[in-house]
Parts: C-alpha cells; structure tokens; sequence
C-alpha cells in the first residue's frame, strides 16, 4: 500500500507532512552527501512510519533508499513478521532484505545483545552495499524513556544528552530524524496513508526496565512535559557533553602521549592538575582508546583509581578496564598500557589485512610461506631478547607490544626493531587503531 496521502492534507492535523520531514532531515547534521540510505524497519509503527516519509523524501531527493528486517529469531513468529514487513516495503516499491544473525544468543542481557547485533547486522550490511547512512526511527518518548533509564543508572551529563541526531555505530553513520516528533503523530501518519503495522508483545513485557519506565514516560508527558521540551532539554545536556569533551580533548592533546606501540604515558600528577570534572574523563577516555573496548568502565570502577591518582598514592601497578597503570616515580611519569592477561586471542596473518586484539591492524608484505599469527610479545620472550637498546618503559609495558610468531618461535617485534633472520622488521606493519580514537581522532 503506497504512503503517498501521509503528506496530504488531512482532517488528522497530528500526521507528518512531506514538508515537515523535509525540515527535519535537513536540520540533521548530515554526514554528507546521501545516494543511498537504508532504513531500519522493524514493522512496530515507529519504524513503518520512517519508512513512508523516508521513500517520498528519497522519491524527491533523487537518493536510493533500502530498507532492512533484522529477524534475532528470539521469537517464533519473528520470521512470519519478518517476511510481512519485506512484503509491506516491497509494496511501497522499496526493497528490502532480512538479516540474521550468524550465532546464537550469548549471555544474560538479551535486549543489549539484541541491539548490538542489530547494528552490527546492519552495519554490515551498508558498507557491503555503499549505504551512506542508516536511517532510524526513535521518537520524543523514546528520547525520554533512554534519559529516565540513564537517571536511574546515575549517568553523568554524556549519558543524560540521550540520543543524538547523528552518531555512528560500527563506523556507519546514524541518523534519527525524529527525536522531536511524538508516537501519536507517526501512528497518526500511519492511519492517514492506510499503511498497517505489528505490535510487538515484548513491548508491554514488565520484565524491561524500559517497559516499566515506558509508562512512566507517559505520565510525564502527560502532566506537560511536551516533545518541544525534551528536545530542549537534551539539547542543553549535549551542548554541556560537547563543551566538556572539547576540555578533554585539549588536555589529552596538551599532556598525553599515544605510542605507536599501543600504550600511553603522561605526567603522574596531571590527575591532580585538572578540574575534577576533566581529570574522570581524561582517564576514562584513555582506558577506552588503549583497551580497545568498545564500552567505557564503570563509574563506580573508575573513581577509586582516579581519586588515587589525584591524591597521588598510586604507588604499585594497577589493572582496569582491560589496562595496566605503572607509576613510576622517578621519571613521574604514569604508563597506560593492555593488561596482558585481558589480551585476546592470537590471530592468524592471511595475505589481507588481519585486526588483533580490537586495536591492530596488521600486514605483512608478500604472501607468508610459513604460518604466522600475531600475538602479545609476553614476559619470557621479552627476557630473552638480547637488544642493545630497548625503549625506556615498564618492561610490563613492553611485554604487551604486538609481535609476530611462527611455528619456530618470535620471528619480529617491530616497535622494538627486533626481527629474527627469517624476518625483515620493515616488511611487518603493525598499525594502531583502536576502536575508540583519542579525543575522536585516529
């Protein structure tokens, strides 16, 4: 069934115009030109609706638009529900493709396994087929319910800005066109054009937090807290999160030194430098980029060891977060570098590129005649290394540089210039690229 009428005037005046979602895609800061967008389309209304504005948007923007079902299988009718939105999108003349997942669930949280697999999926999916973007329907209640959820968790002012316009998920652009436009107006969309939609059952679950706080969302909304209002408010709560990140970014760039080899060191004392505010989230910052996880530590994790740092009694080594802290006094400097033992495993060189550890890239020049796999250099490899001249850092440190083995032993380590005679050092590269840049930059 075509959506054409939703951009008709109508007796219904909640429902969204073609005009109105021109406005708001182009007050999106687009991450540039779109040919091809693709849109998340679960078939609940929310996302049906994105689907109808987004094709006449598309029709009239001379930009190719794809639409994508992630069927997690969690659900026996998922895969009956599936096929109806394909079927659905294909009527509106916008093709469609269902993405599963390759493995099955793992672990307790299901709904976050769920959304990352999801994006993930779908991800995947725009860099194989040249999408430039991927559109998502989050809606004012939605916004909401993500603030109360983080308010519950005491998240500090980067949690409580809630979504964004534009963000990016597994280095895809992610655009949310309608953080300031309410559900009744997309179901109101919906009735005007006669395009149906699926009500999701695990929606009214009270097993979710945020189902539970769902109904407290409404409530807000109505005693008169309007969608205008919460756009507002998370609006501020992003300008504060962007104002201090650019402090941290100034201070990371002024103090902190990024090592090729995967570590960090900076002054002892700059924690007890910096306004608190900054100091937390410089050290955060650093745990993530040198880790390479993709979520930040804990708050309740964290603070401990920052506030030892600020009151200068980290005196031994200390693990966090996938990382180890050396303080060393007498050059009062602090090292950041991977706990060894949270290293991943080894990962075997193929004639591409091959990631180690979510924080190399590794190449080799030349097909490798033997096997070969990257792996930690390790504390008893790196005793046994007879060098002349090895950087002046924690040998703890330096037991975590990426090296190259093969079925005879260490065959290179090339941020300590080591290379066996089988190797050449200079036909190794081994670049770091963490997933989460310092200060967003690579």
């Amino acid at each position: 069934m075509h959506a054409d009428t939703a951009y008709r005037l109508n007796t219904d005046s909640e429902a969204i115009g073609r005009g109105e979602f021109d406005a708001l895609m182009a007050a999106l800061p687009l991450p540039g030109a779109l040919s091809h967008i693709a849109v998340a389309v679960s078939g609940g209304a929310d996302s049906m609706a994105l689907l109808c504005l987004a094709r006449i948007w598309a029709l009239h923007h001379h930009t190719k638009l794809s639409a994508l079902v992630v069927d997690h299988g969690l659900r026996p009718e998922s895969a009956d529900e599936a096929a109806q939105v394909k079927t659905w999108a294909q009527a509106l003349g916008v093709p469609c493709d269902i993405l599963t997942p390759d493995h099955p669930i793992t672990g307790g949280n299901t709904q976050a396994w769920a959304r990352d697999m999801r994006y993930r999926l779908m991800a995947d999916w725009c860099r194989a087929h040249r999408a430039d973007a991927l559109l998502v329907a989050h809606h004012a209640q939605d916004q909401l319910e993500t603030m109360l959820m983080r308010l519950v968790r005491a998240s500090g002012v980067e949690g409580l800005a809630a979504m964004r316009p534009l963000t990016e998920k597994h280095g895809i652009p992610v655009l949310r066109p309608l953080l300031s436009v309410t559900k009744q107006q997309l179901i109101a969309t919906l009735q005007a054009s006669g395009q149906a939609w699926l009500e999701d059952p695990s929606n009214q679950s009270e097993r979710y937090t945020r189902n539970r706080l769902r109904q407290v969302a409404e409530t807000l909304m109505e005693e008169g807290l309007s969608a205008d209002r919460i756009a507002t408010v998370s609006k501020q709560l992003a300008d504060t999160s962007d104002f201090l990140a650019e402090r941290v970014a100034d201070a990371l760039n002024a103090h902190v030194t990024i090592h090729d080899a995967g570590y960090a060191d900076c002054p002892l004392d700059l924690f007890a430098t910096l306004p608190g505010e900054i100091g937390w989230r410089v050290l955060r910052t650093l745990l993530a980029t040198i880790s390479g996880e993709a979520l930040p530590v804990r708050s309740d994790k964290l603070m401990p060891l920052y506030h030892l740092l600020v009151e200068r009694q980290l005196y031994k080594p200390r693990t966090l977060g996938g990382c180890l802290l050396v303080p060393d006094a007498k050059k009062g400097r602090l090292f950041i570098g991977r706990e060894l033992a949270a290293i991943r495993d080894k990962a075997l060189i193929n004639k591409h590129e091959t990631k180690w550890d979510g924080r190399f890239a590794v190449a080799i020049d030349g097909v490798p005649e033997q096997k070969m796999w990257v792996d930690a250099l390790g504390e008893s490899a790196l005793a046994e290394l007879q060098l002349a001249v090895l950087p002046a850092i924690p040998k703890a440190i330096m037991a975590t540089f990426p090296a190259l083995w093969g079925v005879d032993g260490l065959l290179a380590v090339p941020h300590i210039n080591y290379s066996s005679p089988a190797v050449n050092a200079r036909n190794v590269r081994m670049r770091f690229v963490p997933a989460k840049p310092l200060a967003g930059r690579r």
